[in-house]
Order: C-alpha cells, then structure tokens, then sequence
C-alpha cells in the first residue's frame, strides 16, 4: 500500500456532496455547519442526477483539497469515474443502506467521529476493480445477486435498509434456477453450475458479507466466490460460512487472482454496486491503488 500523507498535511476547502435520494440523504446539509467550524471552507451541492454529479466533480472538485461524499455505496459508485478522473482524496460521509465502503475502510460508526475524519484523518490510496470498462467499488454479481438488486429497491429499501435484505433474498432464490458458467482467474480456466457468482473488491460487499475476512480494499487482489443450489436454510449457512477464511464446500467454490473472466451461455444481467448496469460476458480486473481516500489514523498505519 502506499504510504499515507503526513498528519500535517491538513484540507482548506472541501466540496460536499450530498444524494438527496440516499436513505439519509437529506440529513446532509447538517453537516456544512460542523464542517466549516474544523476551519473548512465548504462548498455544498446536491447534484441533480448522475450527469449533474460528474460534472460537479469534474469542475468544482478540481478546485478543492478533498471531496466528501454524503451517501451511500451508490453515490459513490456512481461518482467514481469523476473521482478517478481529479484524483482528489476522498472523504466519505455513509448515509446510505450498506456502507460497505466505509467498513473496509474502517471508519467510525459515530457521526461526529466522521465528520472531524474529513478534515483529520490521512489519506491512502485504495483499489478499484473494473468491469468491461466500468469502475467497481465492491463488487459484481450475476445470478442471485442480480435477483436481489432488482427487488431491493423503492419504498422498502428505504425504511427497512439491510434488514429487507432477508426478504428479497429469499424471494430471489425461490425464482433462480442453476446455469452454466465459465470462468478464468489469471489465465487458468473454470466451470461450474451456480446460482450466484460474485467477483469483489475488498473485504465486506452486500451489506456486510465478508468473502474473505482477512482481505483489504489495497491488497491488489480479487476475491471470487460461487454458489451451488441448495435449499434455502444450507444457503443461510453457506452464507455464514463466508466468514470463515477459505472455507469452501460441497455449495461453493472460490477463487482469487487479478484477472477474472465471466462468460454465460447467453447474457446475464449483471448486479454493479448494487445496480443493474451491465451484462455477461465480463471482464473483470484490479486497478492498484487506484484512488486517494481518507481514512482514520489507525487504517492509514496498516492496510485497510
């Protein structure tokens, strides 16, 4: 991992961004006020869509010392072309449903604790993936994945946050069937019958799920796991069995490389970050170190 900045390396002004659609959003202009009494001159925007949010970044996060982004995984996932682009550090402010960006980068869970980060805390350098092009913060999923980002979403989303994951989850899987998948990791190839396959980026994707525990968002790695059909109670299992380093059954089967392709024998619908962006065939890679963030002094001493 690169090494962070020195601690006295301290932001002036900051452009905050708030998604007034994420479960918290509207809590965002609060934060303007404690911001700017750590000496921050803040510059607010509540970009109307993503187009109005890439340009925002674009233009005025040219102009500052750190970006904050007031929201959930969406929001950022959504803004990370822009942010590759500047390459200013950023600060991230989880409003949102999963917030798996801010438990791999190990942020506090109180609010205050946060908000002094954004102007205090030191900046590391974290991986993205890639995805036929497209950037990833977490990760990519087909199959019951996909499934579950078409039902997680609207009213119940909202209230409920990752506790309507169960939900959705299960009425998923009462609908998927098995299909073929082709897989390569790092020029070796692979086949199986799954009803999911996820490629992720860190530690934690899906509202907490960990692949891999011992994983880091800088490891420069890709964690790939597939699950077979079963009933839905050794699928709860299964699940559970994530967190158990390399923990592999008769129900899944992992891999991990820098380089994973995914083919089907016709398009599936992709599962991005949480949205239905794409479809197979994919090619998915790492991209070291890709982005400045800012973190709290303990992750920025070790990887994160």
């Amino acid at each position: 991992m690169t090494e962070p900045a020195p601690a006295a390396t301290r932001p002036r002004r900051l452009l905050l961004l708030a998604n007034p659609r994420a479960r918290n959003g509207e809590d965002a202009a609060d934060f303007v006020a404690p911001l700017a009494e750590q000496g921050l001159e803040v510059v607010f925007a509540e970009p109307d869509g993503i187009e109005a949010l890439l340009e925002t970044i674009r233009t005025t996060g040219r102009t500052v010392d750190r970006i904050a982004i007031a929201g959930g995984d969406g929001s950022i996932a959504a803004a990370l072309p822009a942010l590759l682009e500047v390459q200013k550090p950023l600060a991230v402010l989880p409003l949102g449903t999963a917030n798996d960006l801010a438990r791999n980068l190990r942020l506090p869970t109180g609010q205050e604790d946060q908000l002094r980060l954004v102007a205090g805390g030191r900046v590391c350098r974290i991986d993205i993936a890639s995805a036929n092009g497209r950037p990833v913060l977490n990760a990519v999923s087909i199959g019951l994945g996909a499934a579950v980002a078409a039902k997680h979403q609207g009213l119940a989303k909202r209230l409920l946050g990752v506790l309507n994951y169960p939900r959705v989850l299960y009425a998923a899987w009462r609908r998927i069937h098995p299909f073929t998948v082709h897989i390569t990791c790092d020029g070796a190839t692979h086949r199986g019958r799954f009803i999911h396959v996820a490629v992720v980026n860190g530690r934690f994707h899906g509202g907490g799920l960990e692949p891999r525990p011992e994983g880091t968002i800088t490891d420069g790695l890709l964690d790939l796991y597939a699950l077979r059909d079963g009933p839905v109670f050794r699928l709860m299992q299964i699940m559970a069995s994530l967190k158990i380093e390399g923990a592999e059954t008769d129900r899944a089967f992992r891999l991990q490389g820098r380089h994973i392709s995914i083919a089907t024998s016709r398009p599936r619908r992709a599962n991005i970050d949480g949205e239905l962006v794409g479809q197979t065939p994919l090619d998915i890679e790492i991209m070291p170190e890709a982005l400045p963030v800012v973190v709290p002094d303990e992750a920025a001493s070790d990887d994160v």
